[in-house]
């Protein structure tokens, strides 16, 4: 949940922060396909650059983005979001 409030702040601008905006890519395909990740998803070859700050934001926006719009609603709908899904799943 923290991440995705993380993300959400860097993208809205709450954190004021160049260099972490330009470590957030944001996956662009070059034609439609089924795929419908917003973040890029990088490939790890070990469980710490797995869960690495940058990738774990990417890999949770990912996640997020089927309850949550993270480019339009407010923090509090978001945060409303995530306690919502977390209730509801065993």
């Amino acid at each position: 949940m923290f991440d995705v409030l993380f993300l959400y702040k860097i993208i809205n601008g709450y954190i004021d922060s160049c260099d972490l905006v330009e470590m957030i890519h944001f996956h662009i395909p070059s034609r439609h396909t089924r795929q419908n990740s917003v973040f890029h998803e990088f490939s790890a070859r070990s469980n710490y650059a797995y869960n690495s700050p940058i990738i774990r934001l990417h890999r949770s926006g990912n996640k997020i983005q089927s309850i949550a719009d993270i480019f339009a609603d407010s923090l509090l709908k978001i945060k409303k979001s995530i306690i919502a899904y977390l209730n509801r799943t065993p």
